[in-house]
């Protein structure tokens, strides 16, 4: 993992590509997740490959570079140490936790990449999610810190150009960014994103009861392919009420009444397209108009989730699921 000993930590007689040099040489030595070695172990140097590089600063629009460091699961309080010791001028081994930026937890960034050009070292922190949508406390945490580091601009450090970036199978219409910072977005405060390929034909383990229905305390289990020929989706009975209260029932749409009361804590629902459709449409009206903050986050995830389950079946394409004007 080490790629050298560390320099004598910050010298300031150095010009601009030693403190970068520096930076991306204090990120390796930080890195300490049994993953990374594991990766690196078995792998060898574990290179980023040319076409994932060059879609990510093309996507960016960063300069020809080099990947100079990459990780997995980083933490911030790493992040914000390699920045401070190589680009500032710290004195003795302790140093004050000035607006308390280091946190002392393991809340990291799932993607890490040092782009490094002439002069410059581009930081692009990326957010994955592929099975589960986006969590907004989640990720309102890690902006708050990452904008108490970068600031609002992003132009705390010289020479460091940080990018915040999502990743997932389909873009989320819920994320609220009204609050992050100007470097975080672009107009209309957009979030940056770009579409994480995943394994359709994956399989996953269910514990079930002895009929195949999913439950928690399940005495069986079964395998499950996340990709099938039956349009099918597990939803708590919660989400199912909001279904039923949303989606006006046609004689062209027609939605089976399973039981509220139902002890498990999901049903199997099973929909055809145009079913899913109407219903996705549904609650996105529905998102967009109600003043319950935990109503409108409950119905958006509910949307993500259905919308990704069209979008894996390949059956539509993830533009015809956004925007939903009625």
């Amino acid at each position: 993992m080490r790629k050298k000993a560390i320099p004598s930590v910050f010298d300031p007689s150095k010009n601009v590509n030693y403190r970068l040099d520096l930076l991306i040489q204090l990120l390796y030595d930080l890195s300490c997740h049994e993953r990374s070695y594991v990766l690196r172990d078995i792998t060898g140097e574990c290179r980023v490959s040319t076409e994932y590089q060059e879609r990510i600063a093309n996507f960016l629009k960063i300069p020809q570079c080099t990947v100079g460091f990459w990780d997995i699961d980083y933490c911030i309080d790493w992040i914000y140490a390699a920045l401070f010791l190589s680009q500032t001028e710290p004195t003795g081994s302790v140093y004050e936790n000035v607006g308390n930026l280091i946190k002392g937890n393991n809340e990291d960034v799932d993607i890490l990449l040092a782009l490094r050009t002439e002069n410059r070292v581009d930081l692009v922190m990326v957010e994955v999610k592929v099975e589960k949508p986006f969590s907004q406390s989640q990720l309102t945490s890690k902006v708050r810190r990452l904008n108490g580091i970068f600031g609002a601009n992003g132009d705390k450090f010289p020479n460091i150009h940080p990018h915040w970036v999502l990743a997932s199978p389909c873009r989320s219409r819920r994320i609220r960014t009204e609050a992050w910072p100007n470097w975080m977005t672009i107009a209309r405060d957009e979030y940056l994103w770009y579409e994480m390929k995943k394994n359709f034909h994956s399989m996953k383990v269910t514990r079930c009861d002895s009929d195949g229905t999913p439950c928690k305390e399940g005495s069986h289990w079964m395998l499950e392919g996340r990709r099938g020929v039956k349009l099918s989706v597990h939803i708590t009975p919660q989400e199912r009420y909001s279904i039923l209260q949303n989606v006006f029932v046609s004689d062209q749409v027609k939605i089976p009444l399973e039981s509220l009361s139902s002890h498990q804590s999901t049903v199997k629902v099973s929909y055809s397209v145009p079913e899913l459709l109407t219903i996705i449409h549904a609650l996105s009206r529905e998102a967009e108009q109600t003043d319950n903050a935990n109503r409108e986050d409950e119905l958006w995830e509910l949307h993500d989730r259905l919308s990704t389950l069209l979008h894996d079946e390949g059956i539509i394409e993830k533009r015809m699921l956004r925007p939903f004007d009625g």
